[in-house]
């Protein structure tokens, strides 16, 4: 009998399927003309003796080279929105895996989380002054409407940050690893917005030099550790307010506490870490000029409904099911 590992080993029980999702998928199998297995795994010790044999997968990423684990698994849906690292150039190697991801059905969520940090950013906001009455903790405050803010990733996260963004910033632009013509993104009416055009990784040292606001928004590929790692700490103004709301494993730590150091008007926010869970004695939580969140800007209400419709669909698609 084949079988279909779910797996949902998170810290955050927030995370954990639902019993509703587990209950839709069952039913999901049991159209099917073949009978499935199910097995769920919510320990991330276990997942290594599952996946030997697990068949199709449903869950967080795990990292690739647990692949010679599963012989027989075929087909994986991520819960993720972006490519998990490494799974890009593994798909490509082996065609006959289908990888799938939950893209976009939380871009509005985690743009809403993503202005609520260039807001904290324009405000001085960094950990040392979270729930304290310290008003020299706080940095000069920043009004928005003078300055430039530029939007790296065109995807659906990086397209509705940059329409949230429109109406406080002097100026938005956009970049992506290919220029385009124009971009738009829809209002919550459903009316188009133009984010007007698109400017490719080849004017990036330009772009970052341009921006006074600097919102990263892309996956971890090795495209953009590239990027990063060859021009934008070299090309960034001095008193940038940075925001990394992609992949934190892109952004080099050591590379980025230098910058800070070096130049005492930068500011820095994130929704990601360069190692997750982050450890509490990490260095970023102490800096004045830091403040990052745990990796919750997809955690509101209604998010386990918006993950169910992509992975019923991944599970139809590669399990054979029309």
């Amino acid at each position: 009998m084949p079988t279909l590992l779910l797996f949902d080993a998170s810290a955050d029980p927030f995370w954990r399927m639902p019993e509703a999702f587990v209950a839709a998928i069952e039913a999901e199998l049991a159209r099917l003309p073949e009978s499935w297995d199910i097995v769920r795994c919510q320990k991330g010790a276990d997942l290594a003796t599952a996946l030997r044999d697990a068949d199709a997968f449903v869950g967080w990423a795990f990292p690739p080279a647990l692949m010679r684990r599963a012989p027989r698994l075929h087909t994986l849906h991520f819960l993720t929105a972006g490519v998990p690292a490494g799974w890009g150039a593994l798909a490509e190697a082996r065609p006959e895996l289908r990888v799938t991801r939950s893209s976009g059905i939380n871009a509005d969520g985690v743009a809403e989380h993503g202005l609520f940090l260039l807001l904290a950013l324009l405000r001085g906001v960094g950990v040392p002054a979270l729930s304290r009455w310290e008003p020299t903790a706080f940095g000069e405050a920043r009004a928005p409407a003078r300055l430039r803010c530029g939007v790296v990733g065109a995807g659906p996260i990086g397209a509705e940050l940059a329409r949230l963004a429109q109406p406080l910033f002097a100026e938005v632009r956009v970049m992506s690893q290919t220029a385009r013509p124009s971009l738009e993104a829809r209002s919550p009416a459903g009316a188009a917005v133009s984010l007007g055009p698109v400017t490719g990784f080849e004017q990036a040292a330009e772009f970052f030099a341009w921006a006074h606001v600097l919102a990263l928004v892309l996956p971890a590929t090795p495209e953009t550790e590239r990027l990063y790692a060859d021009t934008l700490f070299g090309a960034l103004r001095g008193d940038v307010l940075l925001l990394n709301l992609g992949r934190g494993e892109s952004l080099g730590e050591d590379a980025l506490l230098a910058f800070l150091d070096a130049n005492p008007s930068a500011r820095f926010a994130a929704d990601v870490a360069p190692v997750e869970p982050y450890p509490g004695d990490g260095r970023l939580y102490a800096h004045p000029r830091v403040l990052l969140t745990p990796h919750v800007a997809g955690r509101r209400a209604g998010v386990w409904e918006l993950l169910l419709p992509p992975t019923l669909d991944a599970l139809r698609l590669g399990l054979g099911k029309p």
